[in-house]
């Protein structure tokens, strides 16, 4: 079961991260060894911890916080690098200003950005697409829409081609630990945590030989792990043809 967990730092910051071990991965953050965002600002008290949830939710309450407390104020999904990049924060500016009805292009609620007196200037050539197709953006999984409506496509249009966008809006600059979720800012620390250091990864490793040696032994060959109904095995433990 993925959880959604939100947390209060100090000087007023928010992290929002998501696990399957909840207790595991906030005992982590409270002990300033979970994400680089909670490592600066130190956790203050869970704000909520919500079970059921799916892998998209994540950055669904992160563009939430960040509408209600400011982008630079949150950090959690897609968006948990300490210091995000321009691509990023315009990104996120065009999201909050869509699903708030304000106008994307100079972020005022009193017009649509269809009839923005601005958009000759922030705006280039849209490349021709079929505008009803239901758009692939990484937004898209949090607020569906057509791709003629996309804040992505239209706005940071500067980039060669739609999937070069979302191709770099996609790239992250942390790497984590597939077993406790642990970041690093490179591939080599994760991967050399993950096999050296990881206790989530030898505490299921160590239930699996629990499990191994609690196992049947075949009364056959002597192996264990099946019984002899069960065996297909031709030499026995000690090298002997059966």
């Amino acid at each position: 079961m993925v959880y959604i967990y939100i947390l209060e730092l100090q000087q007023k910051k928010y992290y929002i991260g998501k696990t399957e071990n909840p207790s595991f991965r906030l005992e982590q953050h409270f002990e300033s060894d979970g994400s680089f965002w909670t490592k600066k600002y130190k956790p203050i008290s869970i704000i909520e911890n919500i079970a059921g949830c799916d892998v998209y939710d994540e950055d669904k309450y992160t563009i939430k916080y960040m509408e209600k407390y400011g982008i630079n104020n949150v950090r959690g999904g897609s968006f948990c690098q300490i210091k995000l990049s321009d691509n990023n924060i315009i990104t996120l500016e065009q999201i909050i200003k869509s699903v708030t009805d304000k106008c994307y292009i100079c972020g005022r609620n009193d017009h649509f950005a269809i009839d923005c007196k601005e958009k000759s200037v922030k705006t280039e050539k849209i490349p021709t697409i079929n505008l009803n197709e239901k758009c692939n953006c990484p937004t898209s999984y949090i607020f569906p829409h057509r791709r003629g409506m996309c804040v992505l496509n239209k706005i940071i249009s500067y980039f060669d081609d739609e999937d070069d966008n979302i191709d770099k809006l996609l790239k992250k600059q942390v790497w984590s630990c597939s077993y406790c979720n642990k970041e690093f800012e490179t591939k080599k620390g994760a991967t050399y945590h993950e096999n050296i250091h990881c206790k989530v990864k030898k505490e299921i490793k160590l239930s699996d030989d629990t499990c191994k040696k609690n196992s049947p032994r075949c009364n056959k060959c002597g192996r264990k792990g099946h019984w002899s109904n069960k065996c297909y095995a031709s030499k026995d433990v000690y090298g002997e043809y059966i």
